[in-house]
């Protein structure tokens, strides 16, 4: 069974400072804690990330339109991107319209 876990405070620094060493802006961080020392060990960094089956109601939201909004944000702020496509939104884009993730 999948469920919701609050990684502690220096779990999620640590992971932050990993990904963006390796310049990865969305990926998947994994760790453990030793049974017998109380360390974290992080043993899987990836530049992609598999979502969990029914995440809103594990996670408490979406992952996948959130993971489409960056991708079509970021495509839009490279020269020459999609900014200038209409992608289905009903004419061309000036800027990213949509929320942060």
């Amino acid at each position: 069974m999948v469920s919701r876990h609050e990684a502690p405070a220096e779990a999620v620094e640590t992971a932050r400072r990993l990904t963006r060493a390796a310049s990865i802006d969305v990926g998947g961080v994994e760790y453990l804690v030793g049974a017998e020392d109380g360390q974290i060990y992080f043993y899987d960094v990836n530049a992609t990330s598999n979502f969990v089956a029914n995440a809103p109601d594990v996670v408490g939201f979406d992952p996948f339109s959130r993971f489409a909004d960056y991708i079509v944000r970021r495509g839009m702020s490279v020269p020459g991107g999609v900014a200038n496509s209409r992608l289905g939104h009903g004419g061309p884009r000036h800027g990213p319209p949509y929320p942060t993730i």
